[in-house]
């Protein structure tokens, strides 16, 4: 089952950790922040990439991605792009680690683009993959027998 709050604790928070930056929610920020911080939102939460299951019932796994946003804020954008640099660096080397306590794999990283809202600064878009379950009690009925009634004359 995938916990995206156990997703921050096991990967952003050792990041933010690593950097010396705080790492708060996208939708938490404070507008008098002073110091450079990171802040994160999930931008796409859950892409089903699983074939079609024809299971009836039992577990069902999925493969799905998620796409985080990561973005790196500060007064001075020099000072961003050195910390993008440092958090490219971390993902890259520590945070495959950490991704694999979770477990999840890194399937892409965007390019660093400048973000203008919801707040200024220095976005990386980060793709995640990992395995999700269900268990489906009830019978799935995957095809459906029409009859056709003939007339009578």
């Amino acid at each position: 089952m995938i916990v995206y709050r156990d997703i921050v604790e096991r990967w952003l928070v050792p990041m933010g950790k690593a950097l010396n930056m705080p790492v708060v929610p996208l939708d938490s920020l404070k507008a008098d922040q002073i110091e450079p911080f990171i802040a994160y939102d999930v931008a796409e939460p859950y892409i089903d990439c699983s074939p079609h299951h024809a299971e009836s019932q039992g577990m069902i796994e999925k493969i799905v991605e998620m796409e985080w946003l990561l973005l790196i804020c500060s007064k001075e954008r020099m000072d961003m792009v050195e910390r993008c640099r440092d958090l490219l660096g971390w993902q890259w080397t520590e945070g495959l680690e950490c991704l694999t306590t979770i477990p999840a794999v890194q399937v892409h990283m965007g390019t660093a683009q400048w973000k203008t809202e919801p707040t200024a600064g220095l976005g990386l878009r980060i793709r995640l993959r990992m395995k999700d379950r269900f268990e489906r009690t009830f019978t799935f009925i995957d095809k459906v027998e029409l009859q056709r009634n003939e007339k009578k004359e």
